[in-house]
């Protein structure tokens, strides 16, 4: 009580919301889905210093990427909003070295603890960058801390460029240390997700019209639980972990309007102490694409997959696109792929998953459209949907595991899934922006699995950069916000020198009015409402 009493005395600073109206209407016969956890973003917005890129040394390769499982992504357009200038956004230099370095950090209530470090290198070869993030949040939801309502991010990662007259590399690795509490689910603290990887690539281009590459990926997963007895896994070792190694080598022919490319891809997944997952996969695949002198773009590719367990398929892919009138594009895409599907994958979709499942490829058919439309300089709408027929779709299932508290993942085979994306970004003047956001999931199993959510942002900032103000507001249809007002978000930044910014924001603004509790995954709570005052140097 005495937390919602200072609640209401401070939300009179905030300019008057319009709360929405909720009723109890007749619900629909469906079965609503169990959601991904998604733990709020707890760091505070900053503009990263990316490594510019170099001079390439070729045209893009002309590879059909197609976005994973059912994930649609719509393409950013140029109405960004007007943000606060980082000191960090230098422009490509030649020929000299500039160091620089970042700091952040931030402290709120429910025990918000952030801070990021950053050093980078610009200029003559070898190019780096190494960032340090630490996240923390303790007492959900008004509970007491130390109790398993909490969480805990801790990140390393960087990456090295070289670049000759002929040859350019890159070298790039993250350690990622995520704990979850487990908020007394089962005889456990906490879960604690470790990933690690490392990517290497080399690219050679000897000859004018010849480019040539080769490289590894390395990715290591694993789990364990605190505060507990040793877990009962059935099938796999404890603690659970999973080792992906990814070697590939290619080669492209660079012509005119057209480029003729074969690449050679080889997978292997061994997970330590644990019998019949391990796994073998060979998929070679040759692409072409073509860019015509007027509008139209075409690719094409085509592959053979095989694993050890004698697996096989064909994969192809076949894209056109292009810009018919001014103010209008298009992207029409769609085949087959095999999608492979490591505990890597499932781990990072559902953090707070259990392991023991036998996992399939998705072998998956697929048509995309993507339209954009320039209503003017200010005004952008993007749209995009697509149908897909999935052979092994996993989602998170409803059961916990009762030692655990965890919950599994449920496989649902030969089942279609339809995915819509829109969003409209308007630029109402040189000082406000205004984005609209909506994604609609439809997964044809027994029973139907719904999912829609509609977002909106509204950003004011000071076009010389002194300042910015953004209110944000979320309404999600699924099993555990059906009930739940928004989710209401506010934030401000005020650059107070050349190189100090300081930002205050708060978060889950409407969480001391909900009736019930918000759920970031059932029976897992949400955060709640949180405040966090940061400040960023740049040196």
């Amino acid at each position: 009580m005495k937390g919602k009493l200072a609640f209401l005395s401070i939300l009179f600073l905030f300019p008057g919301f319009l709360l929405l109206a909720q009723e109890d209407p007749d619900l629909p016969v469906l079965v609503l889905p169990t959601i991904e956890l998604e733990i709020e973003d707890l760091s505070v917005e900053h503009i990263e210093a990316d490594l510019p890129d170099e001079a390439v040394l070729v045209p893009a390769e002309g590879e059909i990427f197609l976005p994973e499982d059912i994930d649609i992504e719509v393409p950013e357009p140029d109405l960004s909003p007007i943000v606060l200038d980082s000191a960090l956004d230098l422009p490509e230099i030649n020929g000299e070295s500039a160091f620089g370095a970042e700091a952040v950090v931030g402290v709120g209530n429910v025990n918000a603890l952030e801070g990021r470090l950053s050093f980078y290198k610009l200029g003559d070869t070898p190019r780096y960058r190494f960032d340090f993030e630490h996240n923390a949040l303790d007492g959900f939801s008004f509970e007491e801390q130390g109790q398993g309502f909490s969480y805990r991010e801790d990140v390393l990662s960087g990456e090295v460029k070289f670049q000759g007259e002929k040859m350019e590399s890159e070298f790039s690795g993250s350690f990622s240390d995520l704990e979850q509490g487990l908020q007394a689910q089962g005889l456990y603290y906490s879960k604690i997700n470790r990933f690690i990887q490392a990517d290497l690539k080399i690219t050679l281009m000897p000859f004018t019209s010849w480019l040539f590459y080769g490289q590894g990926v390395f990715n290591a997963s694993s789990f364990s639980l605190t505060g507990g007895p040793l877990p009962d896994f059935t099938n796999l070792a404890y603690p659970v972990s999973e080792l992906l190694f990814q070697p590939e080598i290619g080669a492209e022919l660079l012509l005119d309007d057209w480029n003729l490319g074969l690449s050679l891809p080889y997978g292997f997944r061994f997970l330590p102490g644990s019998n019949g997952y391990d796994l073998h996969r060979f998929a070679p695949r040759f692409w072409v694409t073509y860019q015509s002198p007027g509008w139209v773009n075409l690719s094409a590719s085509v592959g053979y997959f095989l694993n050890h367990r004698l697996d096989m398929l064909v994969p192809f892919e076949f894209s056109i696109g292009g810009s018919p009138v001014t103010d209008f594009s298009f992207r029409l895409w769609g085949g087959l792929e095999n999608q492979p599907i490591d505990f890597n994958k499932l781990w990072k979709d559902e953090s707070l998953s259990y392991a023991e499942i036998d996992l399939k490829d998705n072998k998956r058919w697929n048509g995309n459209l993507m339209a954009q439309f320039d209503f003017s300089r200010a005004l952008r709408l993007a749209v995009t949907a697509g149908l897909a027929f999935n052979s092994s779709f996993y989602r998170l299932s409803e059961m916990q595991d009762s030692q655990t508290g965890l919950l599994n993942y449920q496989l649902f085979e030969n089942t279609f899934d339809v995915k819509s994306d829109v969003a409209l970004r308007m630029k109402l003047n040189d000082v406000v922006s205004v984005n609209l956001l909506t994604d609609l999931l439809f997964l044809f199993t027994e029973p139907l699995f719904v999912d829609a959510n509609v977002s909106g942002e509204i950003i004011a900032a000071d076009p010389k950069g002194f300042w910015s103000i953004e209110s944000s507001l979320e309404l999600s249809l699924n099993q555990f916000s059906i009930y739940n007002l928004p989710v209401w978000d506010l934030s401000a930044s005020w650059r107070i020198a050349d190189n100090v910014i300081i930002t205050g924001s708060c978060e889950d603004i409407l969480f001391p009015f909900l009736d019930v509790p918000r759920y970031s995954m059932e029976p897992f709570v949400a955060p709640g409402i949180r405040g966090v005052f940061s400040a960023q140097i740049n040196f």
